[in-house]
């Protein structure tokens, strides 16, 4: 193509920038006007890339700067965001919630465990296990919320009567009634004068002012839901000899039995199974009440040697099939079984032989007594001791004087059980408060063993106290079953008479006790249902 030729004198500014702008134009985004060329926003220039690239980055380590490193760092999973919701859902909430496999915690130092008062206690469900902070004890819940561990706690609380408050807080662990034991002045309360709920123990009517009230309690952590103690409760009718129990206990000694709040010697009563049996019936109207420990079975992995006891072995367990032929000697022979006899042993009070005892009674005889009987505080006091606890014996003669001015408009008298009058064996002369004035009482060879009171005829009951009547003797009874050849030594070497108890066999063929004045003897061996025991 052949040049055109221009002259330079007509080539201005506005023809240049007109074919310039014609060049540039269709959608460059660059334009030329008055000399400035100007770039449209959309066109990437190094700065505006730059700056976008900043912008991404972020202030992001050099380690996930790139694409590259933020993949790598989820693992090059496409479905990371799936794959962390599926596994956030397999784990335990804070909430709670349940575990299908067991907790294996291994560490040195403690695990936390719920802790709460008693008061914030769930209603339970079997299996849970808390802290108790109001009792200090870890507590678990089977039927029941009950502590973990420690066995028996005994508790004790102690008041002193004012002659008007019924109402007396316990302090510590609340108790049931069942399992408490409630004495006012030494003598045991039966359960129905009180009321026992929780930490509140209710009287009714107030015992007296100074009266001391001791309430002994035991607060127990069972393996399984029981009652510690079983509460027998019966009345008297003066004939009733036998009576059934709910439980039966082992031996004679799981048992407490109370007449009229007084406790009963074991001579004056035995147990075999549920049958419990006096030697004397209760008098009629008298509060009989039977207290039977519950014994609980626990389940246990194989014992250590040498740390299981006799009296942890079931009567009739050991059979001949599990003692090794050869292995007893005669010196591990049971009384009655052959061998030697027992040990000798000295009684001073009544007591229940077993086949092959032998042994020495020194009781001494009761000796006249007299009592100085003095006023203050409202009750009686005998010899400076406020209203105590009277034992008088059978065919003693005791003297209560009350000279001393403060027993002014204070006589003092006795009550049968059923709180009748009691005046045989009473002589009462003189008004108290005066000099010669006294009451001679020669407790009567009937007197009834399941007590008296003494009071004011004036101020009632609250003045004095019950009187426990004993025998002037001891009884030895002999055993309740048992079998030809089995034998007893009996020596008397103390000043009171003892009585032979033939408890249900003959003596010497006869259905009668025998009797052994001081220093008498006898050796007795059993021979058959018909002669019985036969003294040698």
């Amino acid at each position: 193509m052949a040049l055109t030729r221009i002259k330079s004198d007509s080539i201005t500014t506005g023809v240049v920038e007109g074919k310039v702008d014609a060049h540039l134009s269709g959608g460059t985004g660059i334009t030329l006007s008055s000399g400035v060329i100007a770039v449209d926003s959309s066109i990437a220039t190094n700065a505006s890339v730059t700056a976008a690239i900043d912008g991404l980055l972020d202030s992001a380590p050099g380690a996930l700067n790139t694409l590259n490193e933020l993949a790598a760092s989820l693992g090059d999973d496409a479905d990371f965001a799936n794959t962390v919701t599926t596994s956030i859902a397999a784990k335990l909430p804070t909430a709670g919630g349940t575990l299908t496999g067991p907790l294996i915690i291994n560490d040195t130092s403690a695990t936390r465990v719920s802790a709460g008062t008693t008061a914030q206690r769930t209603s339970g469900t079997p299996g849970d296990f808390r802290y108790n902070s109001t009792t200090g004890k870890f507590e678990g819940y089977s039927s029941s919320w009950g502590d973990i561990g420690g066995g028996a706690n005994f508790t004790l609380n102690q008041f002193t009567g004012d002659g008007s408050t019924t109402v007396f807080t316990l302090s510590g662990s609340a108790l049931e009634e069942l399992n408490s034991l409630l004495y006012l002045d030494g003598v045991y309360q039966s359960k129905s004068s009180y009321d026992l709920t929780g930490t509140t123990l209710t009287f009714s009517p107030a015992p007296a002012s100074g009266v001391s009230i001791e309430l002994m309690g035991v607060v127990m952590s069972p393996p399984t839901t029981s009652n510690q103690f079983t509460l027998n409760q019966f009345t008297g009718n003066g004939s009733t000899v036998a009576y059934t129990l709910t439980l039966s206990p082992f031996s004679d000694n799981e048992t407490s039995v109370y007449i009229n709040g007084v406790y009963q010697s074991k001579s004056n009563y035995s147990v075999s199974g549920t049958t419990l049996t006096f030697t004397t019936a209760p008098p009629a109207g008298t509060s009989v009440e039977v207290m039977v420990a519950s014994s609980v079975v626990v389940s246990i992995s194989t014992p250590n040697d040498g740390t299981v006891t006799t009296s942890k072995i079931v009567d009739s367990a050991v059979t001949s099939a599990k003692i090794a032929n050869g292995s007893v000697t005669a010196d591990k022979l049971a009384a009655g079984a052959g061998g030697a006899f027992n040990d000798f042993v000295i009684k001073t009070a009544s007591y229940t032989a077993v086949a092959r005892d032998q042994i020495i009674t020194n009781k001494a005889v009761a000796a006249p007594a007299t009592y100085a009987v003095t006023v203050s505080g409202g009750v009686f006091h005998i010899d400076g001791s406020a209203n105590p606890v009277l034992v008088l014996t059978r065919g003693i003669t005791y003297t209560f004087t009350q000279s001393d001015s403060s027993n002014a408009n204070h006589p003092i008298a006795f009550k049968d059980t059923a709180g009748n009058s009691y005046t045989t064996g009473v002589t009462s002369t003189g008004t108290p408060g005066n000099a010669g004035a006294q009451t001679v009482f020669v407790v009567p060879a009937n007197a009834p063993l399941g007590g008296l009171r003494y009071y004011c005829t004036v101020h009632g009951n609250s003045m004095g106290n019950t009187i426990n009547i004993v025998e002037p003797g001891l009884t030895i009874t002999l055993p309740a079953s048992p079998v030809a050849g089995n034998s007893i030594f009996i020596k008397n070497a103390g000043a009171a008479t003892v009585t032979v108890g033939r408890n249900g066999s003959n003596i010497n063929s006869t259905a009668d006790d025998g009797e052994l004045i001081t220093d008498a003897a006898a050796t007795l061996v059993y021979v058959d249902g018909t002669i019985g025991w036969k003294e040698l």
